[in-house]
């Protein structure tokens, strides 16, 4: 069985997660931008439609880029270097490539509770359904 995702409640818990996340970053820092990073172009549009003029944004995975493989370039590594949060989808979307840039990018604020990761999968309840069934000849 394959997981799948509600799309109406996947979307609802991600908005309502991310709302809550950077209303307790953004008030922080009054006196400048919030840094914010993201996995994929769909939060990146929700944190900067939540942020507003308050955050700065970075979106490492591109619409037309795969988050499961991504190809990581240089810029991907001073972004999450400088963040002040990051947000991504989890649930093993972008393994392959997130945890090294995390630990390559000697991110100061990894140690301390000024740097944030927030995962939201974690407010979401995959479904189970069995894969579609093949055409044979």
């Amino acid at each position: 069985m394959k997981k799948i995702f509600s799309p109406n409640s996947t979307w609802t818990l991600l908005v309502f997660a991310v709302l809550a996340f950077l209303a307790t970053v953004v008030p922080c820092r009054a006196s400048s931008l919030t840094r914010v990073v993201l996995s994929t172009s769909d939060l990146g549009a929700i944190a900067k439609e939540v942020g507003g003029n308050d955050v700065s944004i970075n979106v490492l995975c591109a619409g037309k880029e795969d988050p499961h493989h991504l190809d990581l370039k240089p810029s991907h590594l001073m972004a999450i270097k400088n963040a002040d949060l990051l947000v991504s989808i989890g649930l093993g979307l972008e393994t392959s490539w997130l945890p090294k840039l995390i630990k390559n990018s000697s991110n100061t604020k990894l140690s301390s509770e000024a740097f944030r990761h927030l995962e939201v999968g974690k407010f979401v309840h995959p479904l189970e359904v069995d894969p579609p069934a093949t055409l044979s000849d």
